[in-house]
């Protein structure tokens, strides 16, 4: 179906400051795929095969070539330069820079793995709101593809960011009232992947700025369904 038409600024100011929340665009597509998210370890788990594949009885016959010859007479390409040896002299105690750039070296670090995927520069943007439009239009393979690829785990300090920007703009999306549904699947995909790495003590303000929106929004949600079922109560008493 078509695109709903986006409300107008009188209409949202009035719905913030009633405290709704409003669900992604399209509801009939938008619930399987949220659902599927949900789920996707069970998928995986149903779709994994139930044997592993078999070596063929009779493999096919090649005839060798000049070319195979040659290959086996080259000779084995020259063995890498070990590494040079790490220069700790500047750095502390705990590994990072004396003069606490460790965090403008992740950001940098982060702008030049922005190339990761989609979702990761867009993380790096200010704009919320183009995180939440491109993760809409995503399949939900593709979606939790991208929410993977941001991080590799605690090492790696420039993916640690990436991670950190990400749940920001949850966080803001969260508290413009905005992607209710969506954003519950995205957060429950970013702890699926990143657990470790949300654990960790630079990402402890953002994270706990993301979780107070989280409260903020499930006290919105508990509000609107207590009323509606209190409204529901009244209809039915005798």
């Amino acid at each position: 179906g078509a695109a709903a038409a986006p409300l107008a600024d009188g209409v949202l100011a009035d719905a913030a400051r009633r405290g709704s929340i409003r669900m992604s665009a399209d509801p009939a597509s938008s619930r399987a795929r949220m659902e599927t998210l949900y789920a996707l370890e069970a998928v995986a788990e149903r779709n994994r095969p139930v044997a592993p594949p078999k070596k063929p009885e009779a493999a096919p016959f090649f005839l060798p070539s000049e070319m195979d010859a040659q290959r086996r007479d080259a000779a084995p390409p020259p063995a890498l330069p070990p590494p040079p040896p790490e220069d700790d002299a500047f750095a502390g105690d705990d590994g990072s820079d004396a003069d606490g750039s460790d965090a403008d070296g992740a950001v940098a670090g982060a702008a030049a793995e922005a190339s990761r995927c989609r979702l990761a520069s867009l993380s790096l943007a200010e704009d919320a709101t183009d995180v939440a439009t491109h993760l809409g239009a995503l399949g939900a393979s593709a979606l939790d593809a991208e929410i993977a690829l941001l991080c590799r785990g605690p090492h790696d300090a420039p993916g640690v960011e990436l991670v950190r920007r990400f749940a920001g703009h949850l966080a803001t999306t969260l508290e413009t009232h905005g992607h209710f549904d969506a954003i519950q699947a995205y957060l429950h995909r970013l702890v699926q992947h990143h657990a470790a790495v949300l654990s960790l003590p630079q990402l402890r303000g953002p994270l706990a700025t993301l979780a107070a929106a989280q409260r903020a929004a499930a006290a919105r949600f508990r509000g609107l369904v207590h009323e509606n079922l209190c409204l529901l109560e009244v209809a039915t008493a005798d």
